[in-house]
């Protein structure tokens, strides 16, 4: 048998490889393609002509961090940085045979993209030309549109439940398409309702980090098309959150999963100077004032209760004698908790100690439609089906499965007057022990290795308990609902 060799030049190698790595990452799931959770700088550098500068030095630096990233502009004069965590930075410019240009708090954003254009002046290195009190720049190297929501107003809007993502309707364009029900971080379902321009509610991408945060199936999960509806999977408490974009339309090719808006989220990370906070929002009856309509009908104040606290703190990671993370390494931690209950109560019929025994002669009294007969007496007479009335209408002991004996004794007794001669709503049901609680840790470490390579890790933990519907206060009765949510980045 003879062979045929064909020999594999390496551009046809290179050809088939790019092509098999193609078409790997257009099979990859979508949940693995994350977005780009950070900014980027770029621009020229010309001279006071406007002739571009080759080989220029720019150095950008955060200014928490005091982590810098260097690299030389191109043989046209052009310069990106990208990779940038939301925060201000300072650039500096060195050229042989100019002036250093320095100019500081320029403000990146998530997904943001600041232009910066740099013309040197003649002179010596050691001159400096320090630029200050310029206008801030704006992103305009994009034509993304929606809203950046920044640290300073998740720290001082007020957010109704502590959810960041509670403010994503300050953006334009999005509507709310729920009622006023509690956008609690427990249910992400409330803050995940949103149209962006008219499109249809819930289809909206969520990310943190650069990573998915959304589930499917949410809102509508009954309908046919339910797989379509997303909302988002962990609900961030604000504190835990750097900053936010809530892009609308024309977002670029990494983004766009959806046809509704996309928001990205960007969690908090340490600096160089430890920082840290406590809080803590009560509600409950003592300080509660009553409402409008419990006034006017004379009613009591609601026992509601809500207690959200938590912390966070932030630094570099520093171990005395042993390790100096600053500049370098940096640690963030928050932490949430929160219980909470709002009253119910309601109305319901349960049988009385007689009719538990089989008694039902009192009801016989109020009319025949009453009457209870035997199942087991119907006969057919070749016209009409038959059937016996147990006498005085009481169901003899006998007749009980004993099963069903067991599951008799699960009803409670009335504990109220029957609103209705026959015996009905004779159960009045508080609940007392009915509520929810929801407890979120997030973790976040980063490190930079040089000015060309950094990382960081993060691991959110949320737990959710709820407690409801326990009517009548035993096993028979009642839903308790968990749930634990990870997200590592």
């Amino acid at each position: 048998m003879s062979k045929i060799h064909i020999p594999l030049v390496p551009s046809l190698v290179w050809s088939i490889t790019t092509v098999l790595l193609l078409l790997g990452i257009s099979l990859l799931p979508r949940n693995v393609l994350s977005q780009e959770p950070y900014g980027t700088i770029l621009g020229t550098v010309t001279d006071s002509s406007g002739a571009v500068i080759p080989d220029a030095q720019v150095q950008i630096t955060n200014t928490a961090t005091n982590v810098s990233t260097q690299v030389v502009t191109n043989p046209a004069g052009n310069y990106r940085v990208p990779y940038l965590a939301p925060g201000r930075y300072t650039v500096m410019v060195e050229r042989a045979g100019f002036k250093k240009y320095v100019r500081a708090g320029l403000e990146v954003q998530l997904a943001g993209r600041l232009e910066l254009n740099i013309a040197l002046d003649p002179g010596e290195v050691t001159q400096q030309i320090e630029v200050t009190g310029e206008t801030p720049l704006l992103s305009v190297a994009d034509g993304n549109r929606g809203a950046v929501i920044e640290r300073t107003q998740l720290q001082e809007l007020p957010i109704r439940d502590g959810a960041a993502a509670e403010l994503i309707v300050l953006a334009p364009g999005v509507s709310n398409t729920t009622d006023l029900r509690p956008r609690k971080a427990a249910f992400s379902q409330g803050i995940s309702l949103l149209s962006i321009n008219g499109v249809g509610e819930a289809r909206n991408d969520f990310t943190v980090d650069g990573i998915p945060n959304v589930v499917s199936g949410g809102p509508g999960a009954g309908a046919s098309d339910a797989s379509s509806f997303t909302k988002v999977g962990v609900a961030f408490p604000s504190e835990a959150i750097q900053e936010m974009v809530v892009q609308t339309n024309v977002y670029d090719a990494t983004q766009g999963h959806t046809p509704g808006g996309v928001f990205n989220m960007v969690t908090r990370g340490g600096t160089n100077e430890f920082h840290g906070e406590a809080h803590e929002f009560l509600k409950n009856r003592a300080l509660n004032s009553n409402d409008f309509y419990s006034r006017m009908s004379d009613l009591p104040k609601s026992n509601i209760k809500d207690n959200r606290y938590g912390f966070s703190i932030g630094g570099p990671v520093a171990i005395p004698k042993f390790y100096d993370g600053h500049n370098k390494t940096f640690f963030f931690f928050s932490f949430e908790n929160n219980p909470f209950a709002s009253p119910f109560t309601s109305f319901s019929t349960v049988p009385t100690p007689e009719q538990l025994r089989g008694d039902f002669s009192a009801l016989l009294a109020l009319g025949p439609q009453y009457q209870i007969y035997d199942p087991k007496s119907i006969t057919f007479d070749g016209e009409h089906f038959n059937r016996t009335p147990f006498p005085n209408n009481i169901i003899p002991a006998d007749r009980f499965d004993p099963a069903a004996k067991q599951l008799l004794t699960f009803w409670p007794a009335p504990n109220v007057p029957a609103a209705t001669p026959d015996g009905r709503l004779n159960y009045f049901f508080n609940n007392p022990d009915t509520g929810d609680w929801y407890r979120t840790y997030t973790t976040r470490v980063d490190h930079a290795f040089s000015q060309k390579h950094r990382i960081f890790g993060r691991l959110t933990l949320d737990r959710w308990r709820s407690v409801k519907d326990n009517f009548f206060f035993n096993e028979s009765t009642g839903l308790e609902t968990n749930r634990t949510s990870q997200l590592i980045g």
